[in-house]
C-alpha cells in the first residue's frame, strides 16, 4: 500500500514537471505566454467574483441616476408651470392695458363733451345776453319802428327775440308787446311765427 502511494505521488510529480517543462518550452517559442496560462489556472482554481464594493458602487450610481432623473422631471414640470403662469400674467397685463386705454379714450371723450357743453352754454348765455340787449332796445322805440326791424329777422331769430320779450315782460310783471308787434306784421308771417312759438 505504501509503495502504491509512493508511485502515485512520483507519477503526479512527473506530470507536474512535464507540464512545467511544456509551458516553459511554449513560452520560449512564443506560442503560449505564461501569463495567460497562469491567469487561466488561477481562474479555474479560484474563480473570481465581482467585488462587493464594485456592486455597491454600481447600485449607488444607479440610485443617483434615478434621483437626478426625478429631479430633472420635477424641474421640467416646475418650468412648465412657471411658463403657463407667465403666459397668464402676460394675457392679464394685456387686458389691463386695453382697459386702461379704453378708460383713457373714454375720459378724453368725456372731456371733449364737457368742453363742447361749456362752449355751447357760453354761446347760449352770450346769445341770451345779446337777445336781451336787442329786445331792450326794441322796447325803447315805437312799436312800428321795432316791427320794421323784426321783419328783417329770419324765423328762428324772430321766434327767439319774441320769446325773450315775453320773458322780460314776465320778469318785470309788465304787459308784453309781442302781440302788438305780431299784429303789425303781415298776417301770414305773424301766423307762422305764432305757431312756431307755440310748438317751441
Amino acid at each position: 500500500m505504501f509503495k502504491k502511494t509512493i508511485k502515485i505521488i512520483t507519477f503526479s510529480f512527473l506530470i507536474v514537471v512535464l507540464l512545467i517543462g511544456l509551458i516553459y518550452w511554449l513560452e520560449l517559442v512564443n506560442i503560449l505566454p505564461t501569463k495567460v496560462v497562469v491567469n487561466y489556472v488561477s481562474g479555474v482554481l479560484s474563480p473570481t467574483t465581482p467585488p462587493i464594493t464594485a456592486q455597491v458602487q454600481n447600485d449607488t450610481l444607479l440610485l443617483d441616476k434615478l434621483r437626478l432623473e426625478q429631479q430633472s422631471g420635477a424641474l421640467q414640470r416646475r418650468q412648465e408651470t412657471l411658463n403657463e403662469l407667465q403666459r397668464s400674467l402676460e394675457l392679464r397685463e394685456e387686458e389691463v392695458l386695453r382697459s386702461e386705454e379704453q378708460i383713457r379714450i373714454r375720459e378724453e371723450e368725456l372731456d371733449n363733451l364737457q368742453l363742447s357743453l361749456n362752449l355751447r352754454s357760453e354761446r347760449i348765455e352770450n346769445k341770451d345776453e345779446g337777445l336781451r340787449y336787442n329786445v331792450q332796445s326794441l322796447l325803447n322805440i315805437p312799436p312800428e319802428n321795432a316791427v320794421k326791424i323784426l321783419v328783417e329777422y329770419d324765423d328762428q331769430l324772430l321766434v327767439d327775440t319774441l320769446m325773450i320779450a315775453d320773458l322780460i315782460a314776465t320778469e318785470n310783471q309788465s304787459l308784453s308787446l309781442v302781440p302788438l308787434w305780431l299784429s303789425l306784421m303781415e298776417p301770414e308771417r305773424a301766423s307762422d311765427i305764432q305757431k312756431k312759438i307755440i310748438y317751441r
